[in-house]
């Protein structure tokens, strides 16, 4: 899996990825121009999307007909360092379940991949590419 990040503009970001592009800019009050949601809030929906698409398997599996299911995802940012620092996630199915069924699908969400990432942090490396020194300069 590969995803590239382009700079578009003073703090606006093109993503690629398999031929599919994603904006992500700074609100007007951060120095951007609105054009994209925030790395925080691709961050977030990262986890609703994987969370939304676990559902639909759990529901699919069963031959559930549950088409409308919804989402929502809230981070609190802290500070020192800045980050994510508490993750809220709402979900709303149409259909009643019973205690097992529930059980069953709370464990089922708790596995996504991005859930797991998050609670199993993956090794992070940073490799620098830069020019020879006499070719300095953006």
């Amino acid at each position: 899996m590969q995803v590239k990040v382009e700079r578009l503009g003073k703090v606006s970001f093109l993503v690629k990825t398999r031929g599919h592009t994603v904006v992500s800019d700074q609100p007007e009050s951060n120095g951007g121009l609105d054009a994209g949601v925030t790395p925080p809030e691709l961050f977030l929906a990262s986890l609703g999307t994987c969370v939304g698409y676990y559902v639909a398997e759990f529901f699919d599996a069963r031959k559930w007909e549950c088409d409308k299911i919804e989402i929502e995802v809230r981070g609190e940012i802290l500070p020192n360092p800045a980050r994510i620092g508490k993750i809220s996630l709402d979900l709303n199915v149409p259909l009643s379940l019973d205690e097992k069924h529930f059980q069953a699908l709370l464990r089922t969400v708790s596995h996504c991949t991005i859930h797991n990432t998050l609670t199993h942090p993956p090794e992070i490396q940073v490799r620098i590419q830069t020019p020879s020194p006499a070719l300095v300069g953006c």
